[in-house]
């Protein structure tokens, strides 16, 4: 029997900078990858599919999308495809808000969205949440309660049945931001104490020693959507998995859906002039330009004196790189070699004060701030504190 694993559509997700415009036509590139992805599952005709993790790049997406998604999930289903569907980190709503997943509209007989919401907040995995039969093959799938939650804080205690293949399903291990390589050994660690036959890794993963380590087979359930600058899986698009009674493995056969290309280039400027650093950033735009494909990101890091700072033309070259690459950031990250140059030509402390005096200006105002007694010091040494309390580069 054959399969197909992806993951990461991410129907309606947008790059930080785009403007509404441009993020309404990424959706139709998406819904257009979504309806070839359709196309090429009633060609290739598995007898099921796993989409492991963000169909969705938000909780709610738009009309357009959820009726493409829904026409077309049901053409599979009809040409008697299963189909199994898990949240990710960007499709899955917040607790608190008490929504309802959209995913729930396209089940039927074949169409399986797993996720319970009562037991979201639960912080143990036991049982299967659910079993796929094809012929004499038993699948049983285990995954997490939400993707919201660290593996780190749940109880692992997989109840495995002999003679079925037994599956865990794991969607974007890098939606946790910080310590993602310290969860996923912790995650791997536990997961290897049972006789699991498999691993669905969807998104993006950290490849990390532990993971040759791992007594079960890793499945790698490629992206159709790249979607993290920070990571980059080698391959992109739909996996063809093979299986028996007893077996299941991936093959090397995968069809790729988008032909969007994301570049991640980063650039130290220290002990540079303005003229090369101005050369090289025009040089490494036009080299990776490409207005139908290229999504490019060009981090800027480094020290330098703010007079050759100030020689930079990063407003031009940041508007040369969106009109040459389908979308295009250029991220400053540099530090001034003299950290006091960052508000030199600044009197912060008039700056507060001014501010603080200006809302002083009707009468009623002036009685009411007479009776407030502020120390303009104090004010400003507690900014100071807090900024470098909650100082973080990359957020």
């Amino acid at each position: 029997m054959k399969g197909i694993v992806c993951s990461d559509f991410d129907l309606g997700n947008s790059f930080r900078h785009m403007s509404s415009r441009d993020a309404f036509l990424y959706e139709e590139d998406q819904i257009e990858h979504f309806n070839q992805f359709v196309s090429k599952c009633l060609q290739i005709k598995p007898d099921i599919i796993f989409i492991v993790g963000n169909l969705f790049g938000n909780s709610k997406p738009r009309n357009i999308a959820i009726e493409n998604v829904k026409s077309g999930l049901n053409k599979l289903a009809e040409e008697g495809m299963k189909l199994v569907i898990i949240p990710g980190a960007h499709d899955i709503p917040l607790p608190f808000t008490n929504d309802i997943s959209v995913h729930f509209i396209f089940e039927n007989r074949n169409i399986k969205f797993l996720y319970n919401t009562e037991e979201a907040k639960q912080l143990k995995i036991e049982e299967p949440i659910y079993q796929a039969r094809m012929g004499d093959v038993k699948i049983n799938l285990f995954t997490t309660p939400s993707p919201l939650i660290k593996p780190t804080n749940m109880e692992i205690d997989l109840k495995i049945e002999p003679g079925s293949l037994n599956v865990f399903l794991m969607p974007d291990i890098t939606s946790f931001k910080k310590d993602i390589e310290e969860i996923f050994s912790i995650l791997l660690e536990k997961l290897n104490q049972f006789e699991l036959d498999a691993l669905f890794l969807g998104g993006n993963y950290p490849e990390i020693p532990e993971l040759s380590e791992c007594k079960f087979k890793i499945i790698d359930c490629p992206q159709i959507h790249q979607n993290n600058f920070k990571f980059d899986q080698k391959e992109h698009g739909m996996r063809l998995i093979e299986f028996t009674r007893n077996t299941i493995d991936q093959t090397d056969h995968i069809n790729s859906i988008s032909e969007f290309n994301m570049i991640n280039e980063i650039f130290d400027v220290s002990n540079l002039n303005a003229k090369d650093i101005n050369e090289r950033i025009y040089n490494s735009i036009k080299v990776n330009s490409n207005p139908s494909k290229n999504i490019m990101r060009l981090t800027l890091i480094g020290k330098l004196e703010k007079e050759r700072y100030h020689n930079l033309k990063l407003f031009q070259y940041s508007e040369m790189g969106k009109r040459l690459n389908y979308y295009f950031e250029l991220l400053d990250r540099i530090e001034f070699e003299n950290s006091s140059q960052e508000i030199q030509g600044l009197d912060v402390k008039k700056e507060l004060e001014d501010f603080i005096t200006m809302k002083k200006k009707s009468e009623t105002q002036k009685i009411v701030s007479e009776g407030m007694e502020f120390d303009i010091n104090n004010i400003y040494n507690k900014s100071l504190d807090l900024i470098k309390e909650n100082w973080d580069i990359d957020g």
